[in-house]
């Protein structure tokens, strides 16, 4: 099996401090962008965002599982 595709979490992170929202959304922008260059540059390089959060794997395995064995 190949490399696994790299997956970016597309929901906030439930706990954070309310404070640190426009931060961490920023943060977000800014990886988002950085991804999408990558991907200019790279074709060969996917980048799928999941409507989860950093416990995708326990939050939806069957979209994670989908996006894995695709590339098997």
């Amino acid at each position: 099996m190949g490399p696994a595709p790299p997956l970016l979490p597309g929901r906030r992170q439930p706990g954070r401090p309310p404070e640190l929202a426009g931060l961490m959304a920023a943060f977000r922008a800014g990886l988002r962008r950085d991804l999408a260059e990558l991907v200019a540059a790279r074709p060969n390089i996917e980048i799928h965002e999941l409507d989860a959060g950093h416990g995708m794997l326990a939050e939806r395995p069957e979209a994670v599982a989908r996006l894995l064995t695709r590339l098997a």
